[in-house]
């Protein structure tokens, strides 16, 4: 059991205990900024709603400069012999990427050609578009069909299907229909489905393609990466790379410097893991640069706000779920040798090392984590 030091005179300022503050803030000198870790997945119960609404706004804001049209691609649960057709349905979009080649089917000559005489008589200005280029914007969404509209009979499916925004005011359905049945899958020959087209969308359908949606429970145990956004290239504002590594090293532009690392956990792992990991971000001063350091520790924030209790010598007893400390250098140092010891032990036995926490916090305060006011996650 780590012993604590019974006071310590650390310069801590009440005041600062618990204020909110935006986490792109840079971090005085000293001060320590603590919230928990977010996975920040479209797919997590707790992320989901902020996400989509982030989402929303950056395509309400792409919507008033064009036309529109809306089009939904669905699959009939016939097309699959086996009795679980929506985990064979998810499994052909992840691996046969039909909503992609949806999208290159729809730009090549032949389509091209087709939409150039559908726009001939009706607007010669995007007939005169598509003659000069052939790429088309699009911003493509997966969902999955909670409730019986795939003609089941009683029996509700999951089944996935597609909303797709197209800079076209209007699309032609014989084109669009043997544009989706026309792809040809793997293991069940050619898609079967239907296809919706809605003409003339505003910017109110950013709310409605970006809707937060539910992961089946059979998708969370899968390992593989269920893209739910997609977009053609240059749809949003690129923003500044000045974040990017430089290529003086040789190599190039961050992508061999940070290679991405396979998706090992499933679904419901990471959705486990959410918030239950803590974000310590620390000022520190080199030379004439004011740096901000980030650590990442796999305790909970009862346990860090614990930890902070007994390192302080002072209850925290606030109800927010960011806290901000003010502590000379050595004070922090020995605060992160704490929370590292801490970590280790939770991850070999954390009900122990709660327990062992709570014992402490008894002795000391007469009150244990469970206690602790607590908000509800996302406020």
């Amino acid at each position: 059991m780590t012993a604590f030091p019974s006071s310590l005179p650390l310069e801590i300022y009440p005041n600062n205990i618990g204020r909110l503050r935006s986490p792109s803030e840079s971090s005085p000198t000293g001060d320590i900024f603590i919230h928990p870790s977010y996975c920040g997945s479209p797919w997590c119960e707790k992320c989901q709603a902020q996400y989509c609404r982030k989402r929303a706004e950056r395509l309400s804001e792409i919507l008033p400069f064009g036309q529109w049209c809306h089009v939904v691609l669905t699959l009939d649960p016939k097309m699959f012999p086996s009795a679980s057709c929506s985990i064979d349905a998810l499994r052909m979009v992840i691996r046969d990427r039909v909503a992609g080649k949806f999208c290159r089917r729809l730009q090549n000559k032949k389509a091209i050609k087709r939409l150039v005489q559908f726009f001939d008589a009706r607007s010669p200005q995007h007939s005169s578009r598509l003659r000069a280029s052939s790429k088309l914007r699009f911003h493509r969404t997966l969902e999955f069909q909670h409730g019986d509209r795939c003609n089941t009979g009683t029996q509700a499916t999951e089944m996935a299907h597609f909303h797709i925004l197209i800079d076209l005011p209007d699309l032609p359905q014989d084109l669009i229909e043997e544009t989706w049945t026309g792809i040809k899958t793997t293991h069940y020959g050619y898609i079967v489905g239907n296809v919706h087209i809605t003409p003339n969308v505003d910017s109110s359908w950013a709310s409605y393609v970006t809707k937060p949606c539910a992961l089946p429970d059979f998708a969370k145990d899968m390992t593989d990466r269920i893209s739910r956004f997609h977009t053609s290239d240059g749809f949003f504002p690129c923003k500044s790379s000045s974040h990017r590594p430089s290529e003086a090293a040789g190599t190039p532009a961050g992508r061999a410097m940070y290679p991405r690392r396979a998706l090992r956990r499933t679904y419901w792992q990471k959705s486990t893991r959410c918030a239950n990991r803590t974000r310590l971000s620390r000022g520190m001063v080199d030379g004439f640069k004011l740096l901000t350091e980030h650590h990442l520790y796999d305790l909970p924030l009862q346990a860090v706000r614990a930890i902070l209790s007994l390192v302080t010598g002072s209850f925290i007893d606030t109800a927010h779920q960011k806290l901000q400390f003010r502590f000379s250098p050595d004070r922090s140092n020995q605060l992160l040798y704490y929370l590292r010891h801490y970590e280790w032990d939770f991850s070999r036995d954390p009900a122990a090392t709660l327990r062992n926490l709570d014992s402490l916090l008894a002795e000391r305060f007469g009150c244990t984590t469970s206690g602790w006011p607590c908000r509800p996650s996302g406020q």
